[in-house]
């Protein structure tokens, strides 16, 4: 048998080009070092190709140790990881996880290992890439960790898109309100940094081949072969055995007839048996190809193009879905289109899975059998929502493209949902008192996310002296939401009046606040300047 070939560096320059970050690469990148030799693989690559690479690489590349003292291998390993960058001129980093300290939750139990160990190393990873300035971490998974996700995904009867695996890029996004310890919130920096996978294509085969052809150093984790700690070590362990994948079916038997009923949907053709681990490969890199196409890669149904088509002049925060539009829309491109609405209205923070439905596919297929409404339907529609903090109201789109909200059709008019925030289920008012009268000359402006949907910057320069003086007496300033799409509104409060005094839909839109239309006579308050709100969601694919 042929000796497996290394990865060349023309080869890697390829795989990372393809993983780019929208706007192109940033300044610094880091990548997570474990000392283990897919990490190792991806730093020496790394490092030679920023060293004399064509122009547009980044400038610099760092690399990041997370030690989570968890084994006793753990400080041999954390060496292997400083020693392989110092040999390739690499500025090393570590940290060391100070198990309930530091907002970090306490030591964790076995049954928790591997959840609680990657809660803690992503935060880690968030805060040292904000320390150096690095804007992307590089990942080693590969080919074979694309297969055991799609197994793992498909026992959890994942859509399409989650059976495609790993993105090779993807936005961090806001993070995961729902953890205790909190340390899985990023909030809006999330939206500017970028994990990226140039190796998911590349078998570990080929990764061992490279570390051995440059004699490479590195440390083995032997937890990642003990199948009783994680699901994937145990479709790992499956997975090395020989020919036939027996262990797998004896350790959960639909996993493989699963996946192979969700590929006869997704993929055309006699397929294969998911016998061999190049069989499981191929079906993985079918998989994720077919989600580029309906998603981000397509021609006539690139999913941009849809979304262009589709929406119409609405509100921030809310979008306008044509169900005449829609109906030619193939299933599975409708499906990824539902994810990135959801996602774009959502209040949940961006890129949780909560705002996108938890992706489940009863939500799916209820929200697609709405949204393509066919006319000849007499049935009444009515809102509804599917999750994610997203309410789909019925209406009917005219010919200068205006929403009408309702169910009785005007003439010319063609039927449409507009999605928007759900109404909150308690109070999302936010007090913001002590941020602005704490503010000093010379700090920098204070700034908040709302709602997870808004940015408000405060020019504290610019604040109006009736403002200051009124926090001085006591009064209360309040950022609550207004209008049907729930935008924000800074109120000041006082014994004797209440002010609003910045309004997006007034000072951004140029909107009536207690209308959807333009002000004839506009509200009578001077311009305010110290306030600057946008919206921060997002359309994009990643």
């Amino acid at each position: 048998m042929p000796a497996l070939a290394a990865i060349s560096r023309g080869e890697f320059l390829q795989l990372f080009q393809r993983c780019m970050p929208p706007g192109g690469w940033p300044h610094t990148i880091a990548v997570a070092n474990s000392g283990g030799p897919d990490s190792t693989c991806l730093l020496y690559h790394l490092a030679s190709l920023l060293k004399g690479g064509p122009s547009g690489l980044p400038q610099r590349v760092v690399s990041f140790h997370i030690n989570h003292q968890l084994q006793t291998a753990s400080d041999d390993m954390a060496d292997v990881a400083a020693g392989t960058a110092r040999a390739l001129g690499v500025e090393h980093f570590f940290f060391t996880i100070p198990w309930s300290k530091n907002s970090y939750p306490s030591y964790p139990d076995a049954a928790r290992t591997e959840l609680t160990a990657r809660g803690a190393r992503v935060r880690a990873f968030f805060d040292m890439m904000t320390g150096e300035g690095a804007t992307a971490l590089v990942l080693g998974h590969h080919a074979d960790d694309q297969v055991e996700t799609m197994i793992m995904r498909s026992a959890r009867g994942s859509r399409l898109q989650g059976l495609g695996g790993m993105l090779p890029v993807r936005r961090w996004g806001m993070g995961d309100v729902s953890r205790e310890d909190r340390l899985g919130v990023f909030g809006l920096p999330g939206m500017s940094r970028w994990m990226v996978r140039p190796l998911l294509t590349v078998p570990k085969d080929r990764i061992l081949a490279t570390c051995d052809r440059n004699a490479l150093r590195y440390a083995i984790d032997k937890t990642n072969f003990q199948p009783s700690l994680t699901m994937r070590n145990a479709i790992r362990h499956a997975l090395d055995s020989p020919s036939k994948l027996t262990d797998i079916r004896s350790l959960q038997p639909s996993i493989l007839s699963e996946t192979a009923t969700q590929l006869s949907v997704h993929l055309s053709g006699d397929f294969m048996r998911l016998e061999t681990r190049d069989e499981l490969r191929e079906c993985a890199r079918l998989l994720r190809q077919r989600v580029e196409m309906h998603d981000t890669q397509g021609q006539c149904d690139h999913m941009d193009n849809i979304l262009a088509r589709c929406l119409m002049p609405t509100l921030p925060s809310t979008l306008v879905l044509p169900s005449q539009w829609l109906q030619g829309v193939p299933t599975e491109t409708l499906d990824i289109l539902v994810s990135r609405v959801l996602r774009y209205a959502s209040r949940h923070p961006w890129g949780s899975i909560v705002a996108q439905a938890s992706g489940s596919r009863a939500s799916y297929q209820a929200i697609a059998d709405n949204v393509t409404w066919d006319v000849s339907d007499t049935r009444r529609r009515s809102a509804f929502t599917r999750g994610g903090a997203v309410l789909f109201v019925p209406g009917f789109v005219d010919g200068d493209g205006t929403f009408r909200q309702g169910d009785n059709q005007p003439q010319d008019a063609r039927p449409a949902w507009r999605l928007q925030a759900a109404p909150p289920m308690e109070s999302n008012s936010l007090i913001i008192t002590s941020l602005l009268s704490q503010w000093r000359p010379g700090q920098e402006n204070p700034a908040v996310l709302y709602d997870n949907r808004f940015l408000l910057r405060f020019n504290m320069g610019h604040i109006p002296r009736y403002i200051l003086h009124s926090l001085s007496q006591d009064a209360v300033v309040q950022i609550t939401h207004d209008g049907p799409e729930y935008s924000p509104q800074v109120v000041l409060l006082t014994p004797k009046f209440k002010i609003v005094v910045a309004n997006y839909r007034r000072d951004v839109l140029g909107l009536d606040h207690k209308t959807s239309k333009k002000s004839k006579n506009p509200v009578p308050m001077p311009e305010q300047k110290w306030v600057h709100m946008e919206l921060v969601r997002t359309l994009e694919a990643y």
